[in-house]
Parts: C-alpha cells; sequence; structure tokens
C-alpha cells in the first residue's frame, strides 16, 4: 500500500506531506484548484516523461517521493535482479532539475527509469478518465481474460517461445536469401576458380619467368656475343689475360727499382686474377644456355594467361592473384556451410512451432474457462453500478495462424438494455457507460491482480444519483482487496471512503500554492455539504452529508 506523499515544488505544489490509510482513499476539490496536478505528480513517480514546466517558478528542482508498504514475498527477487536493499517500507522517489534532466532512486540507490517503471506498475494502476481507451486495446482484453484464466505465466511462456519462433523464421528467410544470392553466382565462381586452378600461382615468380623467356628468345645472339667475349678475354691470339700477363711480366724486371712499380705490378696481378674468374663464370653461363623453342613457347604462354588474369581481375601481383584464389574457395565453402546451416535452422523453425501449438493449445484451454468467470463477474459488477439490464460478452473466436496473443481473437461485446443483441462495445456504448464497464473490470479484477494501489481519476464522470451511490458502494467493496485513491465529484462516493482529503488553492502574496489536507469528521461533513450544495449549502446540504456519513 502506498504510505505516504511528498512532493516538493512541483508546480503550485510548494511542499505537500501526507499519511496514507489502508481502504478507500477519496480526494475532492473545486475545479482548478490541482487535483489533475496532483495526479501528474503521481505519473511523475510512475516513470512518466519529465518536463522542465514541472518545476515551480523559481526553484532548482521539484522531487516526487513515496514510501509503499511492500512484501518480501512477492518484491525479494526484483530486489536482487536489481541489486537493491530491500526493505517493507520502500522509498521511491524523482527528481527533476532545472535543465530537464530526471533522477530515479528506490530506497536510495539510483535506478533507471525502466527500473522504476518495471517496479511502480507491479505496484500502482493509475487510471485516468483517458485511459478507458484501454478497453479497446487488444492487449488489454488479453490481460484481462489471462487474469481470470490464471494463464498469465502460460502467457509469458507462450510469448517467448512465439517471438523466439518468429525470429528463427526470420533468420531462416535471411539464410534461404543469402544462398539465393550465393548460388545465382555459383557457376561464375566454379568458372572463375576452375581457370585459377590452371596455374599454381604459389610457385610462380614473374620476373624470373621473364628472364628466363628473354633468354631463350635471344638464346642465339647471346651465344655468339659470349663467344666474342670469351675470344677477347682468353682464347683469341692476342686475348686481354695473355696481354696482361706479358705487361705484368714487363714490371716484375722492376719491382726492386721503385715502390710504385711493385704497386703496378700488384694490380695488374689482381686484375688478370679478377678478368679469369669472369672468364670462368662466362663460360659455365655458357654451357648453361640452350636453345630450346618448347621451353619459350611453354614460358610465354604461362606468362600469358597470368597477365591476363590479371586484366581480368584488375590485379596486379601473384599476391593478389591468390587472395583472390583463397577467396573464392571459402565462397564455394560458404556455400555448403549455409545449407547445411538452413537444414538445422529449419528442424530448430519446426520444433518452435510444435512448442507454440502445444502451449497455444494449453492456453486457448484456460482461457475458454477463464472467459465464462469473466463474463459473470463482470455482468454481476455492472448491475451493481446501476446496468440493471446490460450484458457483458465476452466473444472467443479462432484463428487460422497464430500470432503473439496465442490462437485466438477476443472482442468485448456490450448489450445495454434487455432484449438488445450484443454489438462490439466500440460502437454501441456510451461514454458514460464505458467508463462503468471499465470500473466494473477493475472491480471484478482487483483480487486477481495483485496491484496494492489503483489510482482512479473521475471514475464517475457523467453519472449521479442513484449510480453514484452504486459506484461508492463497489468502490468500497473493491477496497477490501487494494488500497483505492479516487479522485472524485460525488459526495456519494467521498462519504463512503476511509480517509478523506481535499486539495484547495491559495494565493501568498505573487504566488499561486496547493495543498492536500486530511480532513476530520467535521471537516467531512462540511466538505460533503459544500460538495451538494456549493457557496450556498445550508443545513439542509449539511444535514444530508451526516446522514451520508452514518454509512461509513
Amino acid at each position: 500500500m502506498l504510505k505516504s506523499l511528498h512532493i516538493r515544488n512541483y508546480v503550485l505544489i510548494e511542499s505537500l506531506h501526507v499519511n496514507f490509510n489502508k481502504g478507500f482513499v477519496a480526494i475532492t476539490g473545486e475545479t482548478g484548484s490541482g487535483k489533475s496536478i496532483l495526479l501528474d505528480a503521481f505519473a511523475l513517480l510512475l516513470g512518466d516523461r519529465s518536463d522542465v514546466k514541472s518545476i515551480r517558478v523559481g526553484q532548482d528542482k521539484c522531487t516526487v517521493e513515496a514510501v509503499f508498504a511492500i512484501s518480501k514475498e512477492r518484491f525479494d527477487s526484483f530486489f536482487q535482479e536489481n541489486d537493491l536493499d530491500f526493505s517493507e517500507e520502500t522509498v521511491v522517489r524523482r527528481e527533476v532539475n532545472n535543465k530537464g534532466k530526471s533522477r530515479a532512486f528506490i530506497n536510495d540507490t539510483p535506478v533507471t527509469l525502466s527500473v522504476l517503471k518495471q517496479f511502480t506498475e507491479q505496484l500502482v494502476d493509475l487510471h485516468s478518465q483517458h485511459e478507458n481507451a484501454l478497453l479497446f486495446r487488444k492487449s488489454f482484453r488479453y490481460e484481462m481474460v489471462d487474469a481470470f484464466s490464471k494463464s498469465k505465466e502460460v502467457w509469458n511462456t507462450y510469448r517467448s517461445s512465439f517471438l523466439k519462433w518468429r525470429e528463427t523464421q526470420n533468420e531462416l528467410e535471411q539464410l534461404r536469401l543469402q544462398l539465393n544470392s550465393e548460388k545465382a553466382t555459383e557457376d561464375y565462381r566454379l568458372f572463375q576458380l576452375n581457370e585459377l586452378a590452371q596455374e599454381d600461382f604459389s610457385a610462380f615468380d614473374v620476373a624470373e619467368m621473364e628472364g628466363e623467356l628473354n633468354l631463350q628468345q635471344n638464346s642465339g645472339e647471346l651465344l655468339e656475343s659470349l663467344h666474342g667475349v670469351s675470344n677477347l678475354l682468353s682464347e683469341g691470339d692476342s686475348n686481354i689475360l695473355q696481354q696482361l700477363k706479358i705487361a705484368k711480366q714487363q714490371l716484375m724486371k722492376w719491382e726492386n727499382g721503385h715502390p710504385k712499380l711493385q704497386q703496378f705490378s700488384s694490380q695488374l696481378e689482381s686484375a688478370i686474377a679478377e678478368l679469369q674468374e669472369v672468364d670462368i663464370d662466362l663460360q659455365k653461363f655458357s654451357d648453361s644456355v640452350t636453345l630450346d623453342p618448347e621451353r619459350a613457347s611453354f614460358i610465354e604462354e604461362r606468362l600469358s594467361f597470368v597477365f591476363k588474369m590479371f586484366r581480368k581481375h584488375n590485379v596486379n601481383s601473384i599476391e593478389a592473384l591468390n587472395e583472390l584464389k583463397l577467396k573464392l574457395e571459402q565462397d564455394a565453402q560458404l556455400t555448403e556451410a549455409l545449407e547445411s546451416s538452413i537444414q538445422h535452422k529449419e528442424i530448430e523453425v519446426l520444433q518452435l512451432e510444435n512448442q507454440c501449438k502445444e502451449l497455444a493449445t494449453k492456453l486457448s484451454h484456460l482461457r475458454m474457462k477463464g472467459v465464462k468467470e469473466a463474463e459473470k463477474a463482470i455482468s454481476s459488477s455492472l448491475k451493481k453500478l446501476n446496468l440493471t439490464h446490460a450484458q457483458f460478452q465476452i466473444e472467443v473466436t479462432g484463428t487460422p495462424e497464430l500470432h503473439l496473443y496465442g490462437a485466438e481473437n477476443l472482442r468485448f461485446a456490450f448489450s445495454a438494455n434487455k432484449g438488445q443483441p450484443f454489438e462490439d462495445i466500440k460502437a454501441v456504448a456510451s461514454g458514460g457507460e464505458i467508463s462503468r464497464v471499465m470500473l466494473a473490470i477493475k472491480a471484478a479484477t482487483a483480487h486477481l491482480n495483485e496491484m496494492p494501489v489503483l489510482i482512479l481519476d473521475e471514475i464517475d464522470q457523467g453519472v449521479g444519483g442513484e449510480t453514484g451511490n452504486r459506484i461508492a458502494a463497489l468502490l468500497r467493496e473493491m477496497s477490501a482487496s487494494a488500497q483505492l485513491l479516487v479522485i472524485t465529484h460525488l459526495p456519494q462516493i467521498a462519504s463512503k471512503a476511509h480517509q478523506h482529503f481535499r486539495v484547495t488553492k491559495r494565493v501568498e502574496g505573487e504566488s499561486t500554492i496547493s495543498d492536500l489536507q486530511e480532513l476530520n469528521v467535521t471537516e467531512r461533513e462540511k466538505e460533503l455539504a459544500h460538495m451538494l450544495g456549493g457557496d450556498q449549502a445550508g443545513e439542509a446540504a449539511l444535514q444530508t452529508a451526516k446522514e451520508l456519513m452514518l454509512h461509513v
């Protein structure tokens, strides 16, 4: 339950601190006194979007804080999962600064807005006038039926399986699209791979092959040149080596005559040795040069193929061709891997589909039982709300395909008067009737939803007289299962509350301030009299107010 609420510097509220009792709490006040501000402050606390305009003029920040009494049995797992300190009196706080930044806390530990909402949505159901639109939402219909069916846990399991099934179907479709794309280029890829397989590029040296081809193509002229060089060096009648040896002999006669002559002789000897090595190497190289037209043709073909591959694949190195060949091989393996993945994914999809069908069947059986109980409970609540002949029906139709909520569609049908056929509630119910249907649903599910606090804003809109009395009685009945905070304009409803607060607005200097004051018995009687007769309320209104209070 909500034990206390503290608000500072929120719009017109300067500082407010109130304690709440169990049961039925009524909040009344003149139009414009600040009841909607109080409701907005609650909404901020529960995780609604923050706005810098919420801060009271001239202040740096606003704060909304509440203390809730909670049970360890129900909330201990939440606190453990979010690494929070548990307390049976848990403090929830929301702050907004003048830069529009908001912070949320649970027991003084900062939490994200998501965690705050996850916690407060288990604590408080805030129902304002526009929330009646929930009646037309698909999700609300299933949630309500599942509350009566006690099938929420089964639906949660089904929902997880269904979402996983749909996700896996999408993954399978993506794999199939990828495979089709790969297969569209498979023939060309295999052609390229087979073409590149004609040459072992790992052992291919373009520069070396070009050099060998050049030798083969010019071997005749080369051998002729090599023989000419040999003749000049060592084989001719007046070859260079012979001439150098003669020169060396001439200098040897005078080696002792002058140090320079000895040096010249040594230099000639070194030159002769080097030329002799050159001559030997030339002879060896000449012996290795052979005229082989077939070899030349083979090398030329290999180089021609390589250069063709360079041009075709827009590369300029053997390394790049090797990388391309490796990629094509990997792509070929990818097709096989995709086919294998698709087979496994198809099995997974089928298993998930069967699992979803089993859970959907179980869910349908539970819901069929819950539908009857829901119809009975809500129709009973409608009669308590002075809709004596109104009937509420939940129409269930199977669907050919599974969907997020199971294997059936649910429709809320309504008949306001005896003898009238059932029609979709959105088409036939008036605004006042929709409000009362929504209240009837809240009343019928109050003991099922385990919602500690239910805040109702003007649930009495558009009603009065005996209907107001009926609503008051039903709210009183509901308060046995949950704490109710009811913002109301009807004295019949306010009189049935266990605790009564009045919202007022006053002016201090240049400021307007809203307050929330708890009323004692006498103050309640005066407030009810005012609600009955306005500013001119007299003794008759006060007497009526006292009579209303006698039944509390």
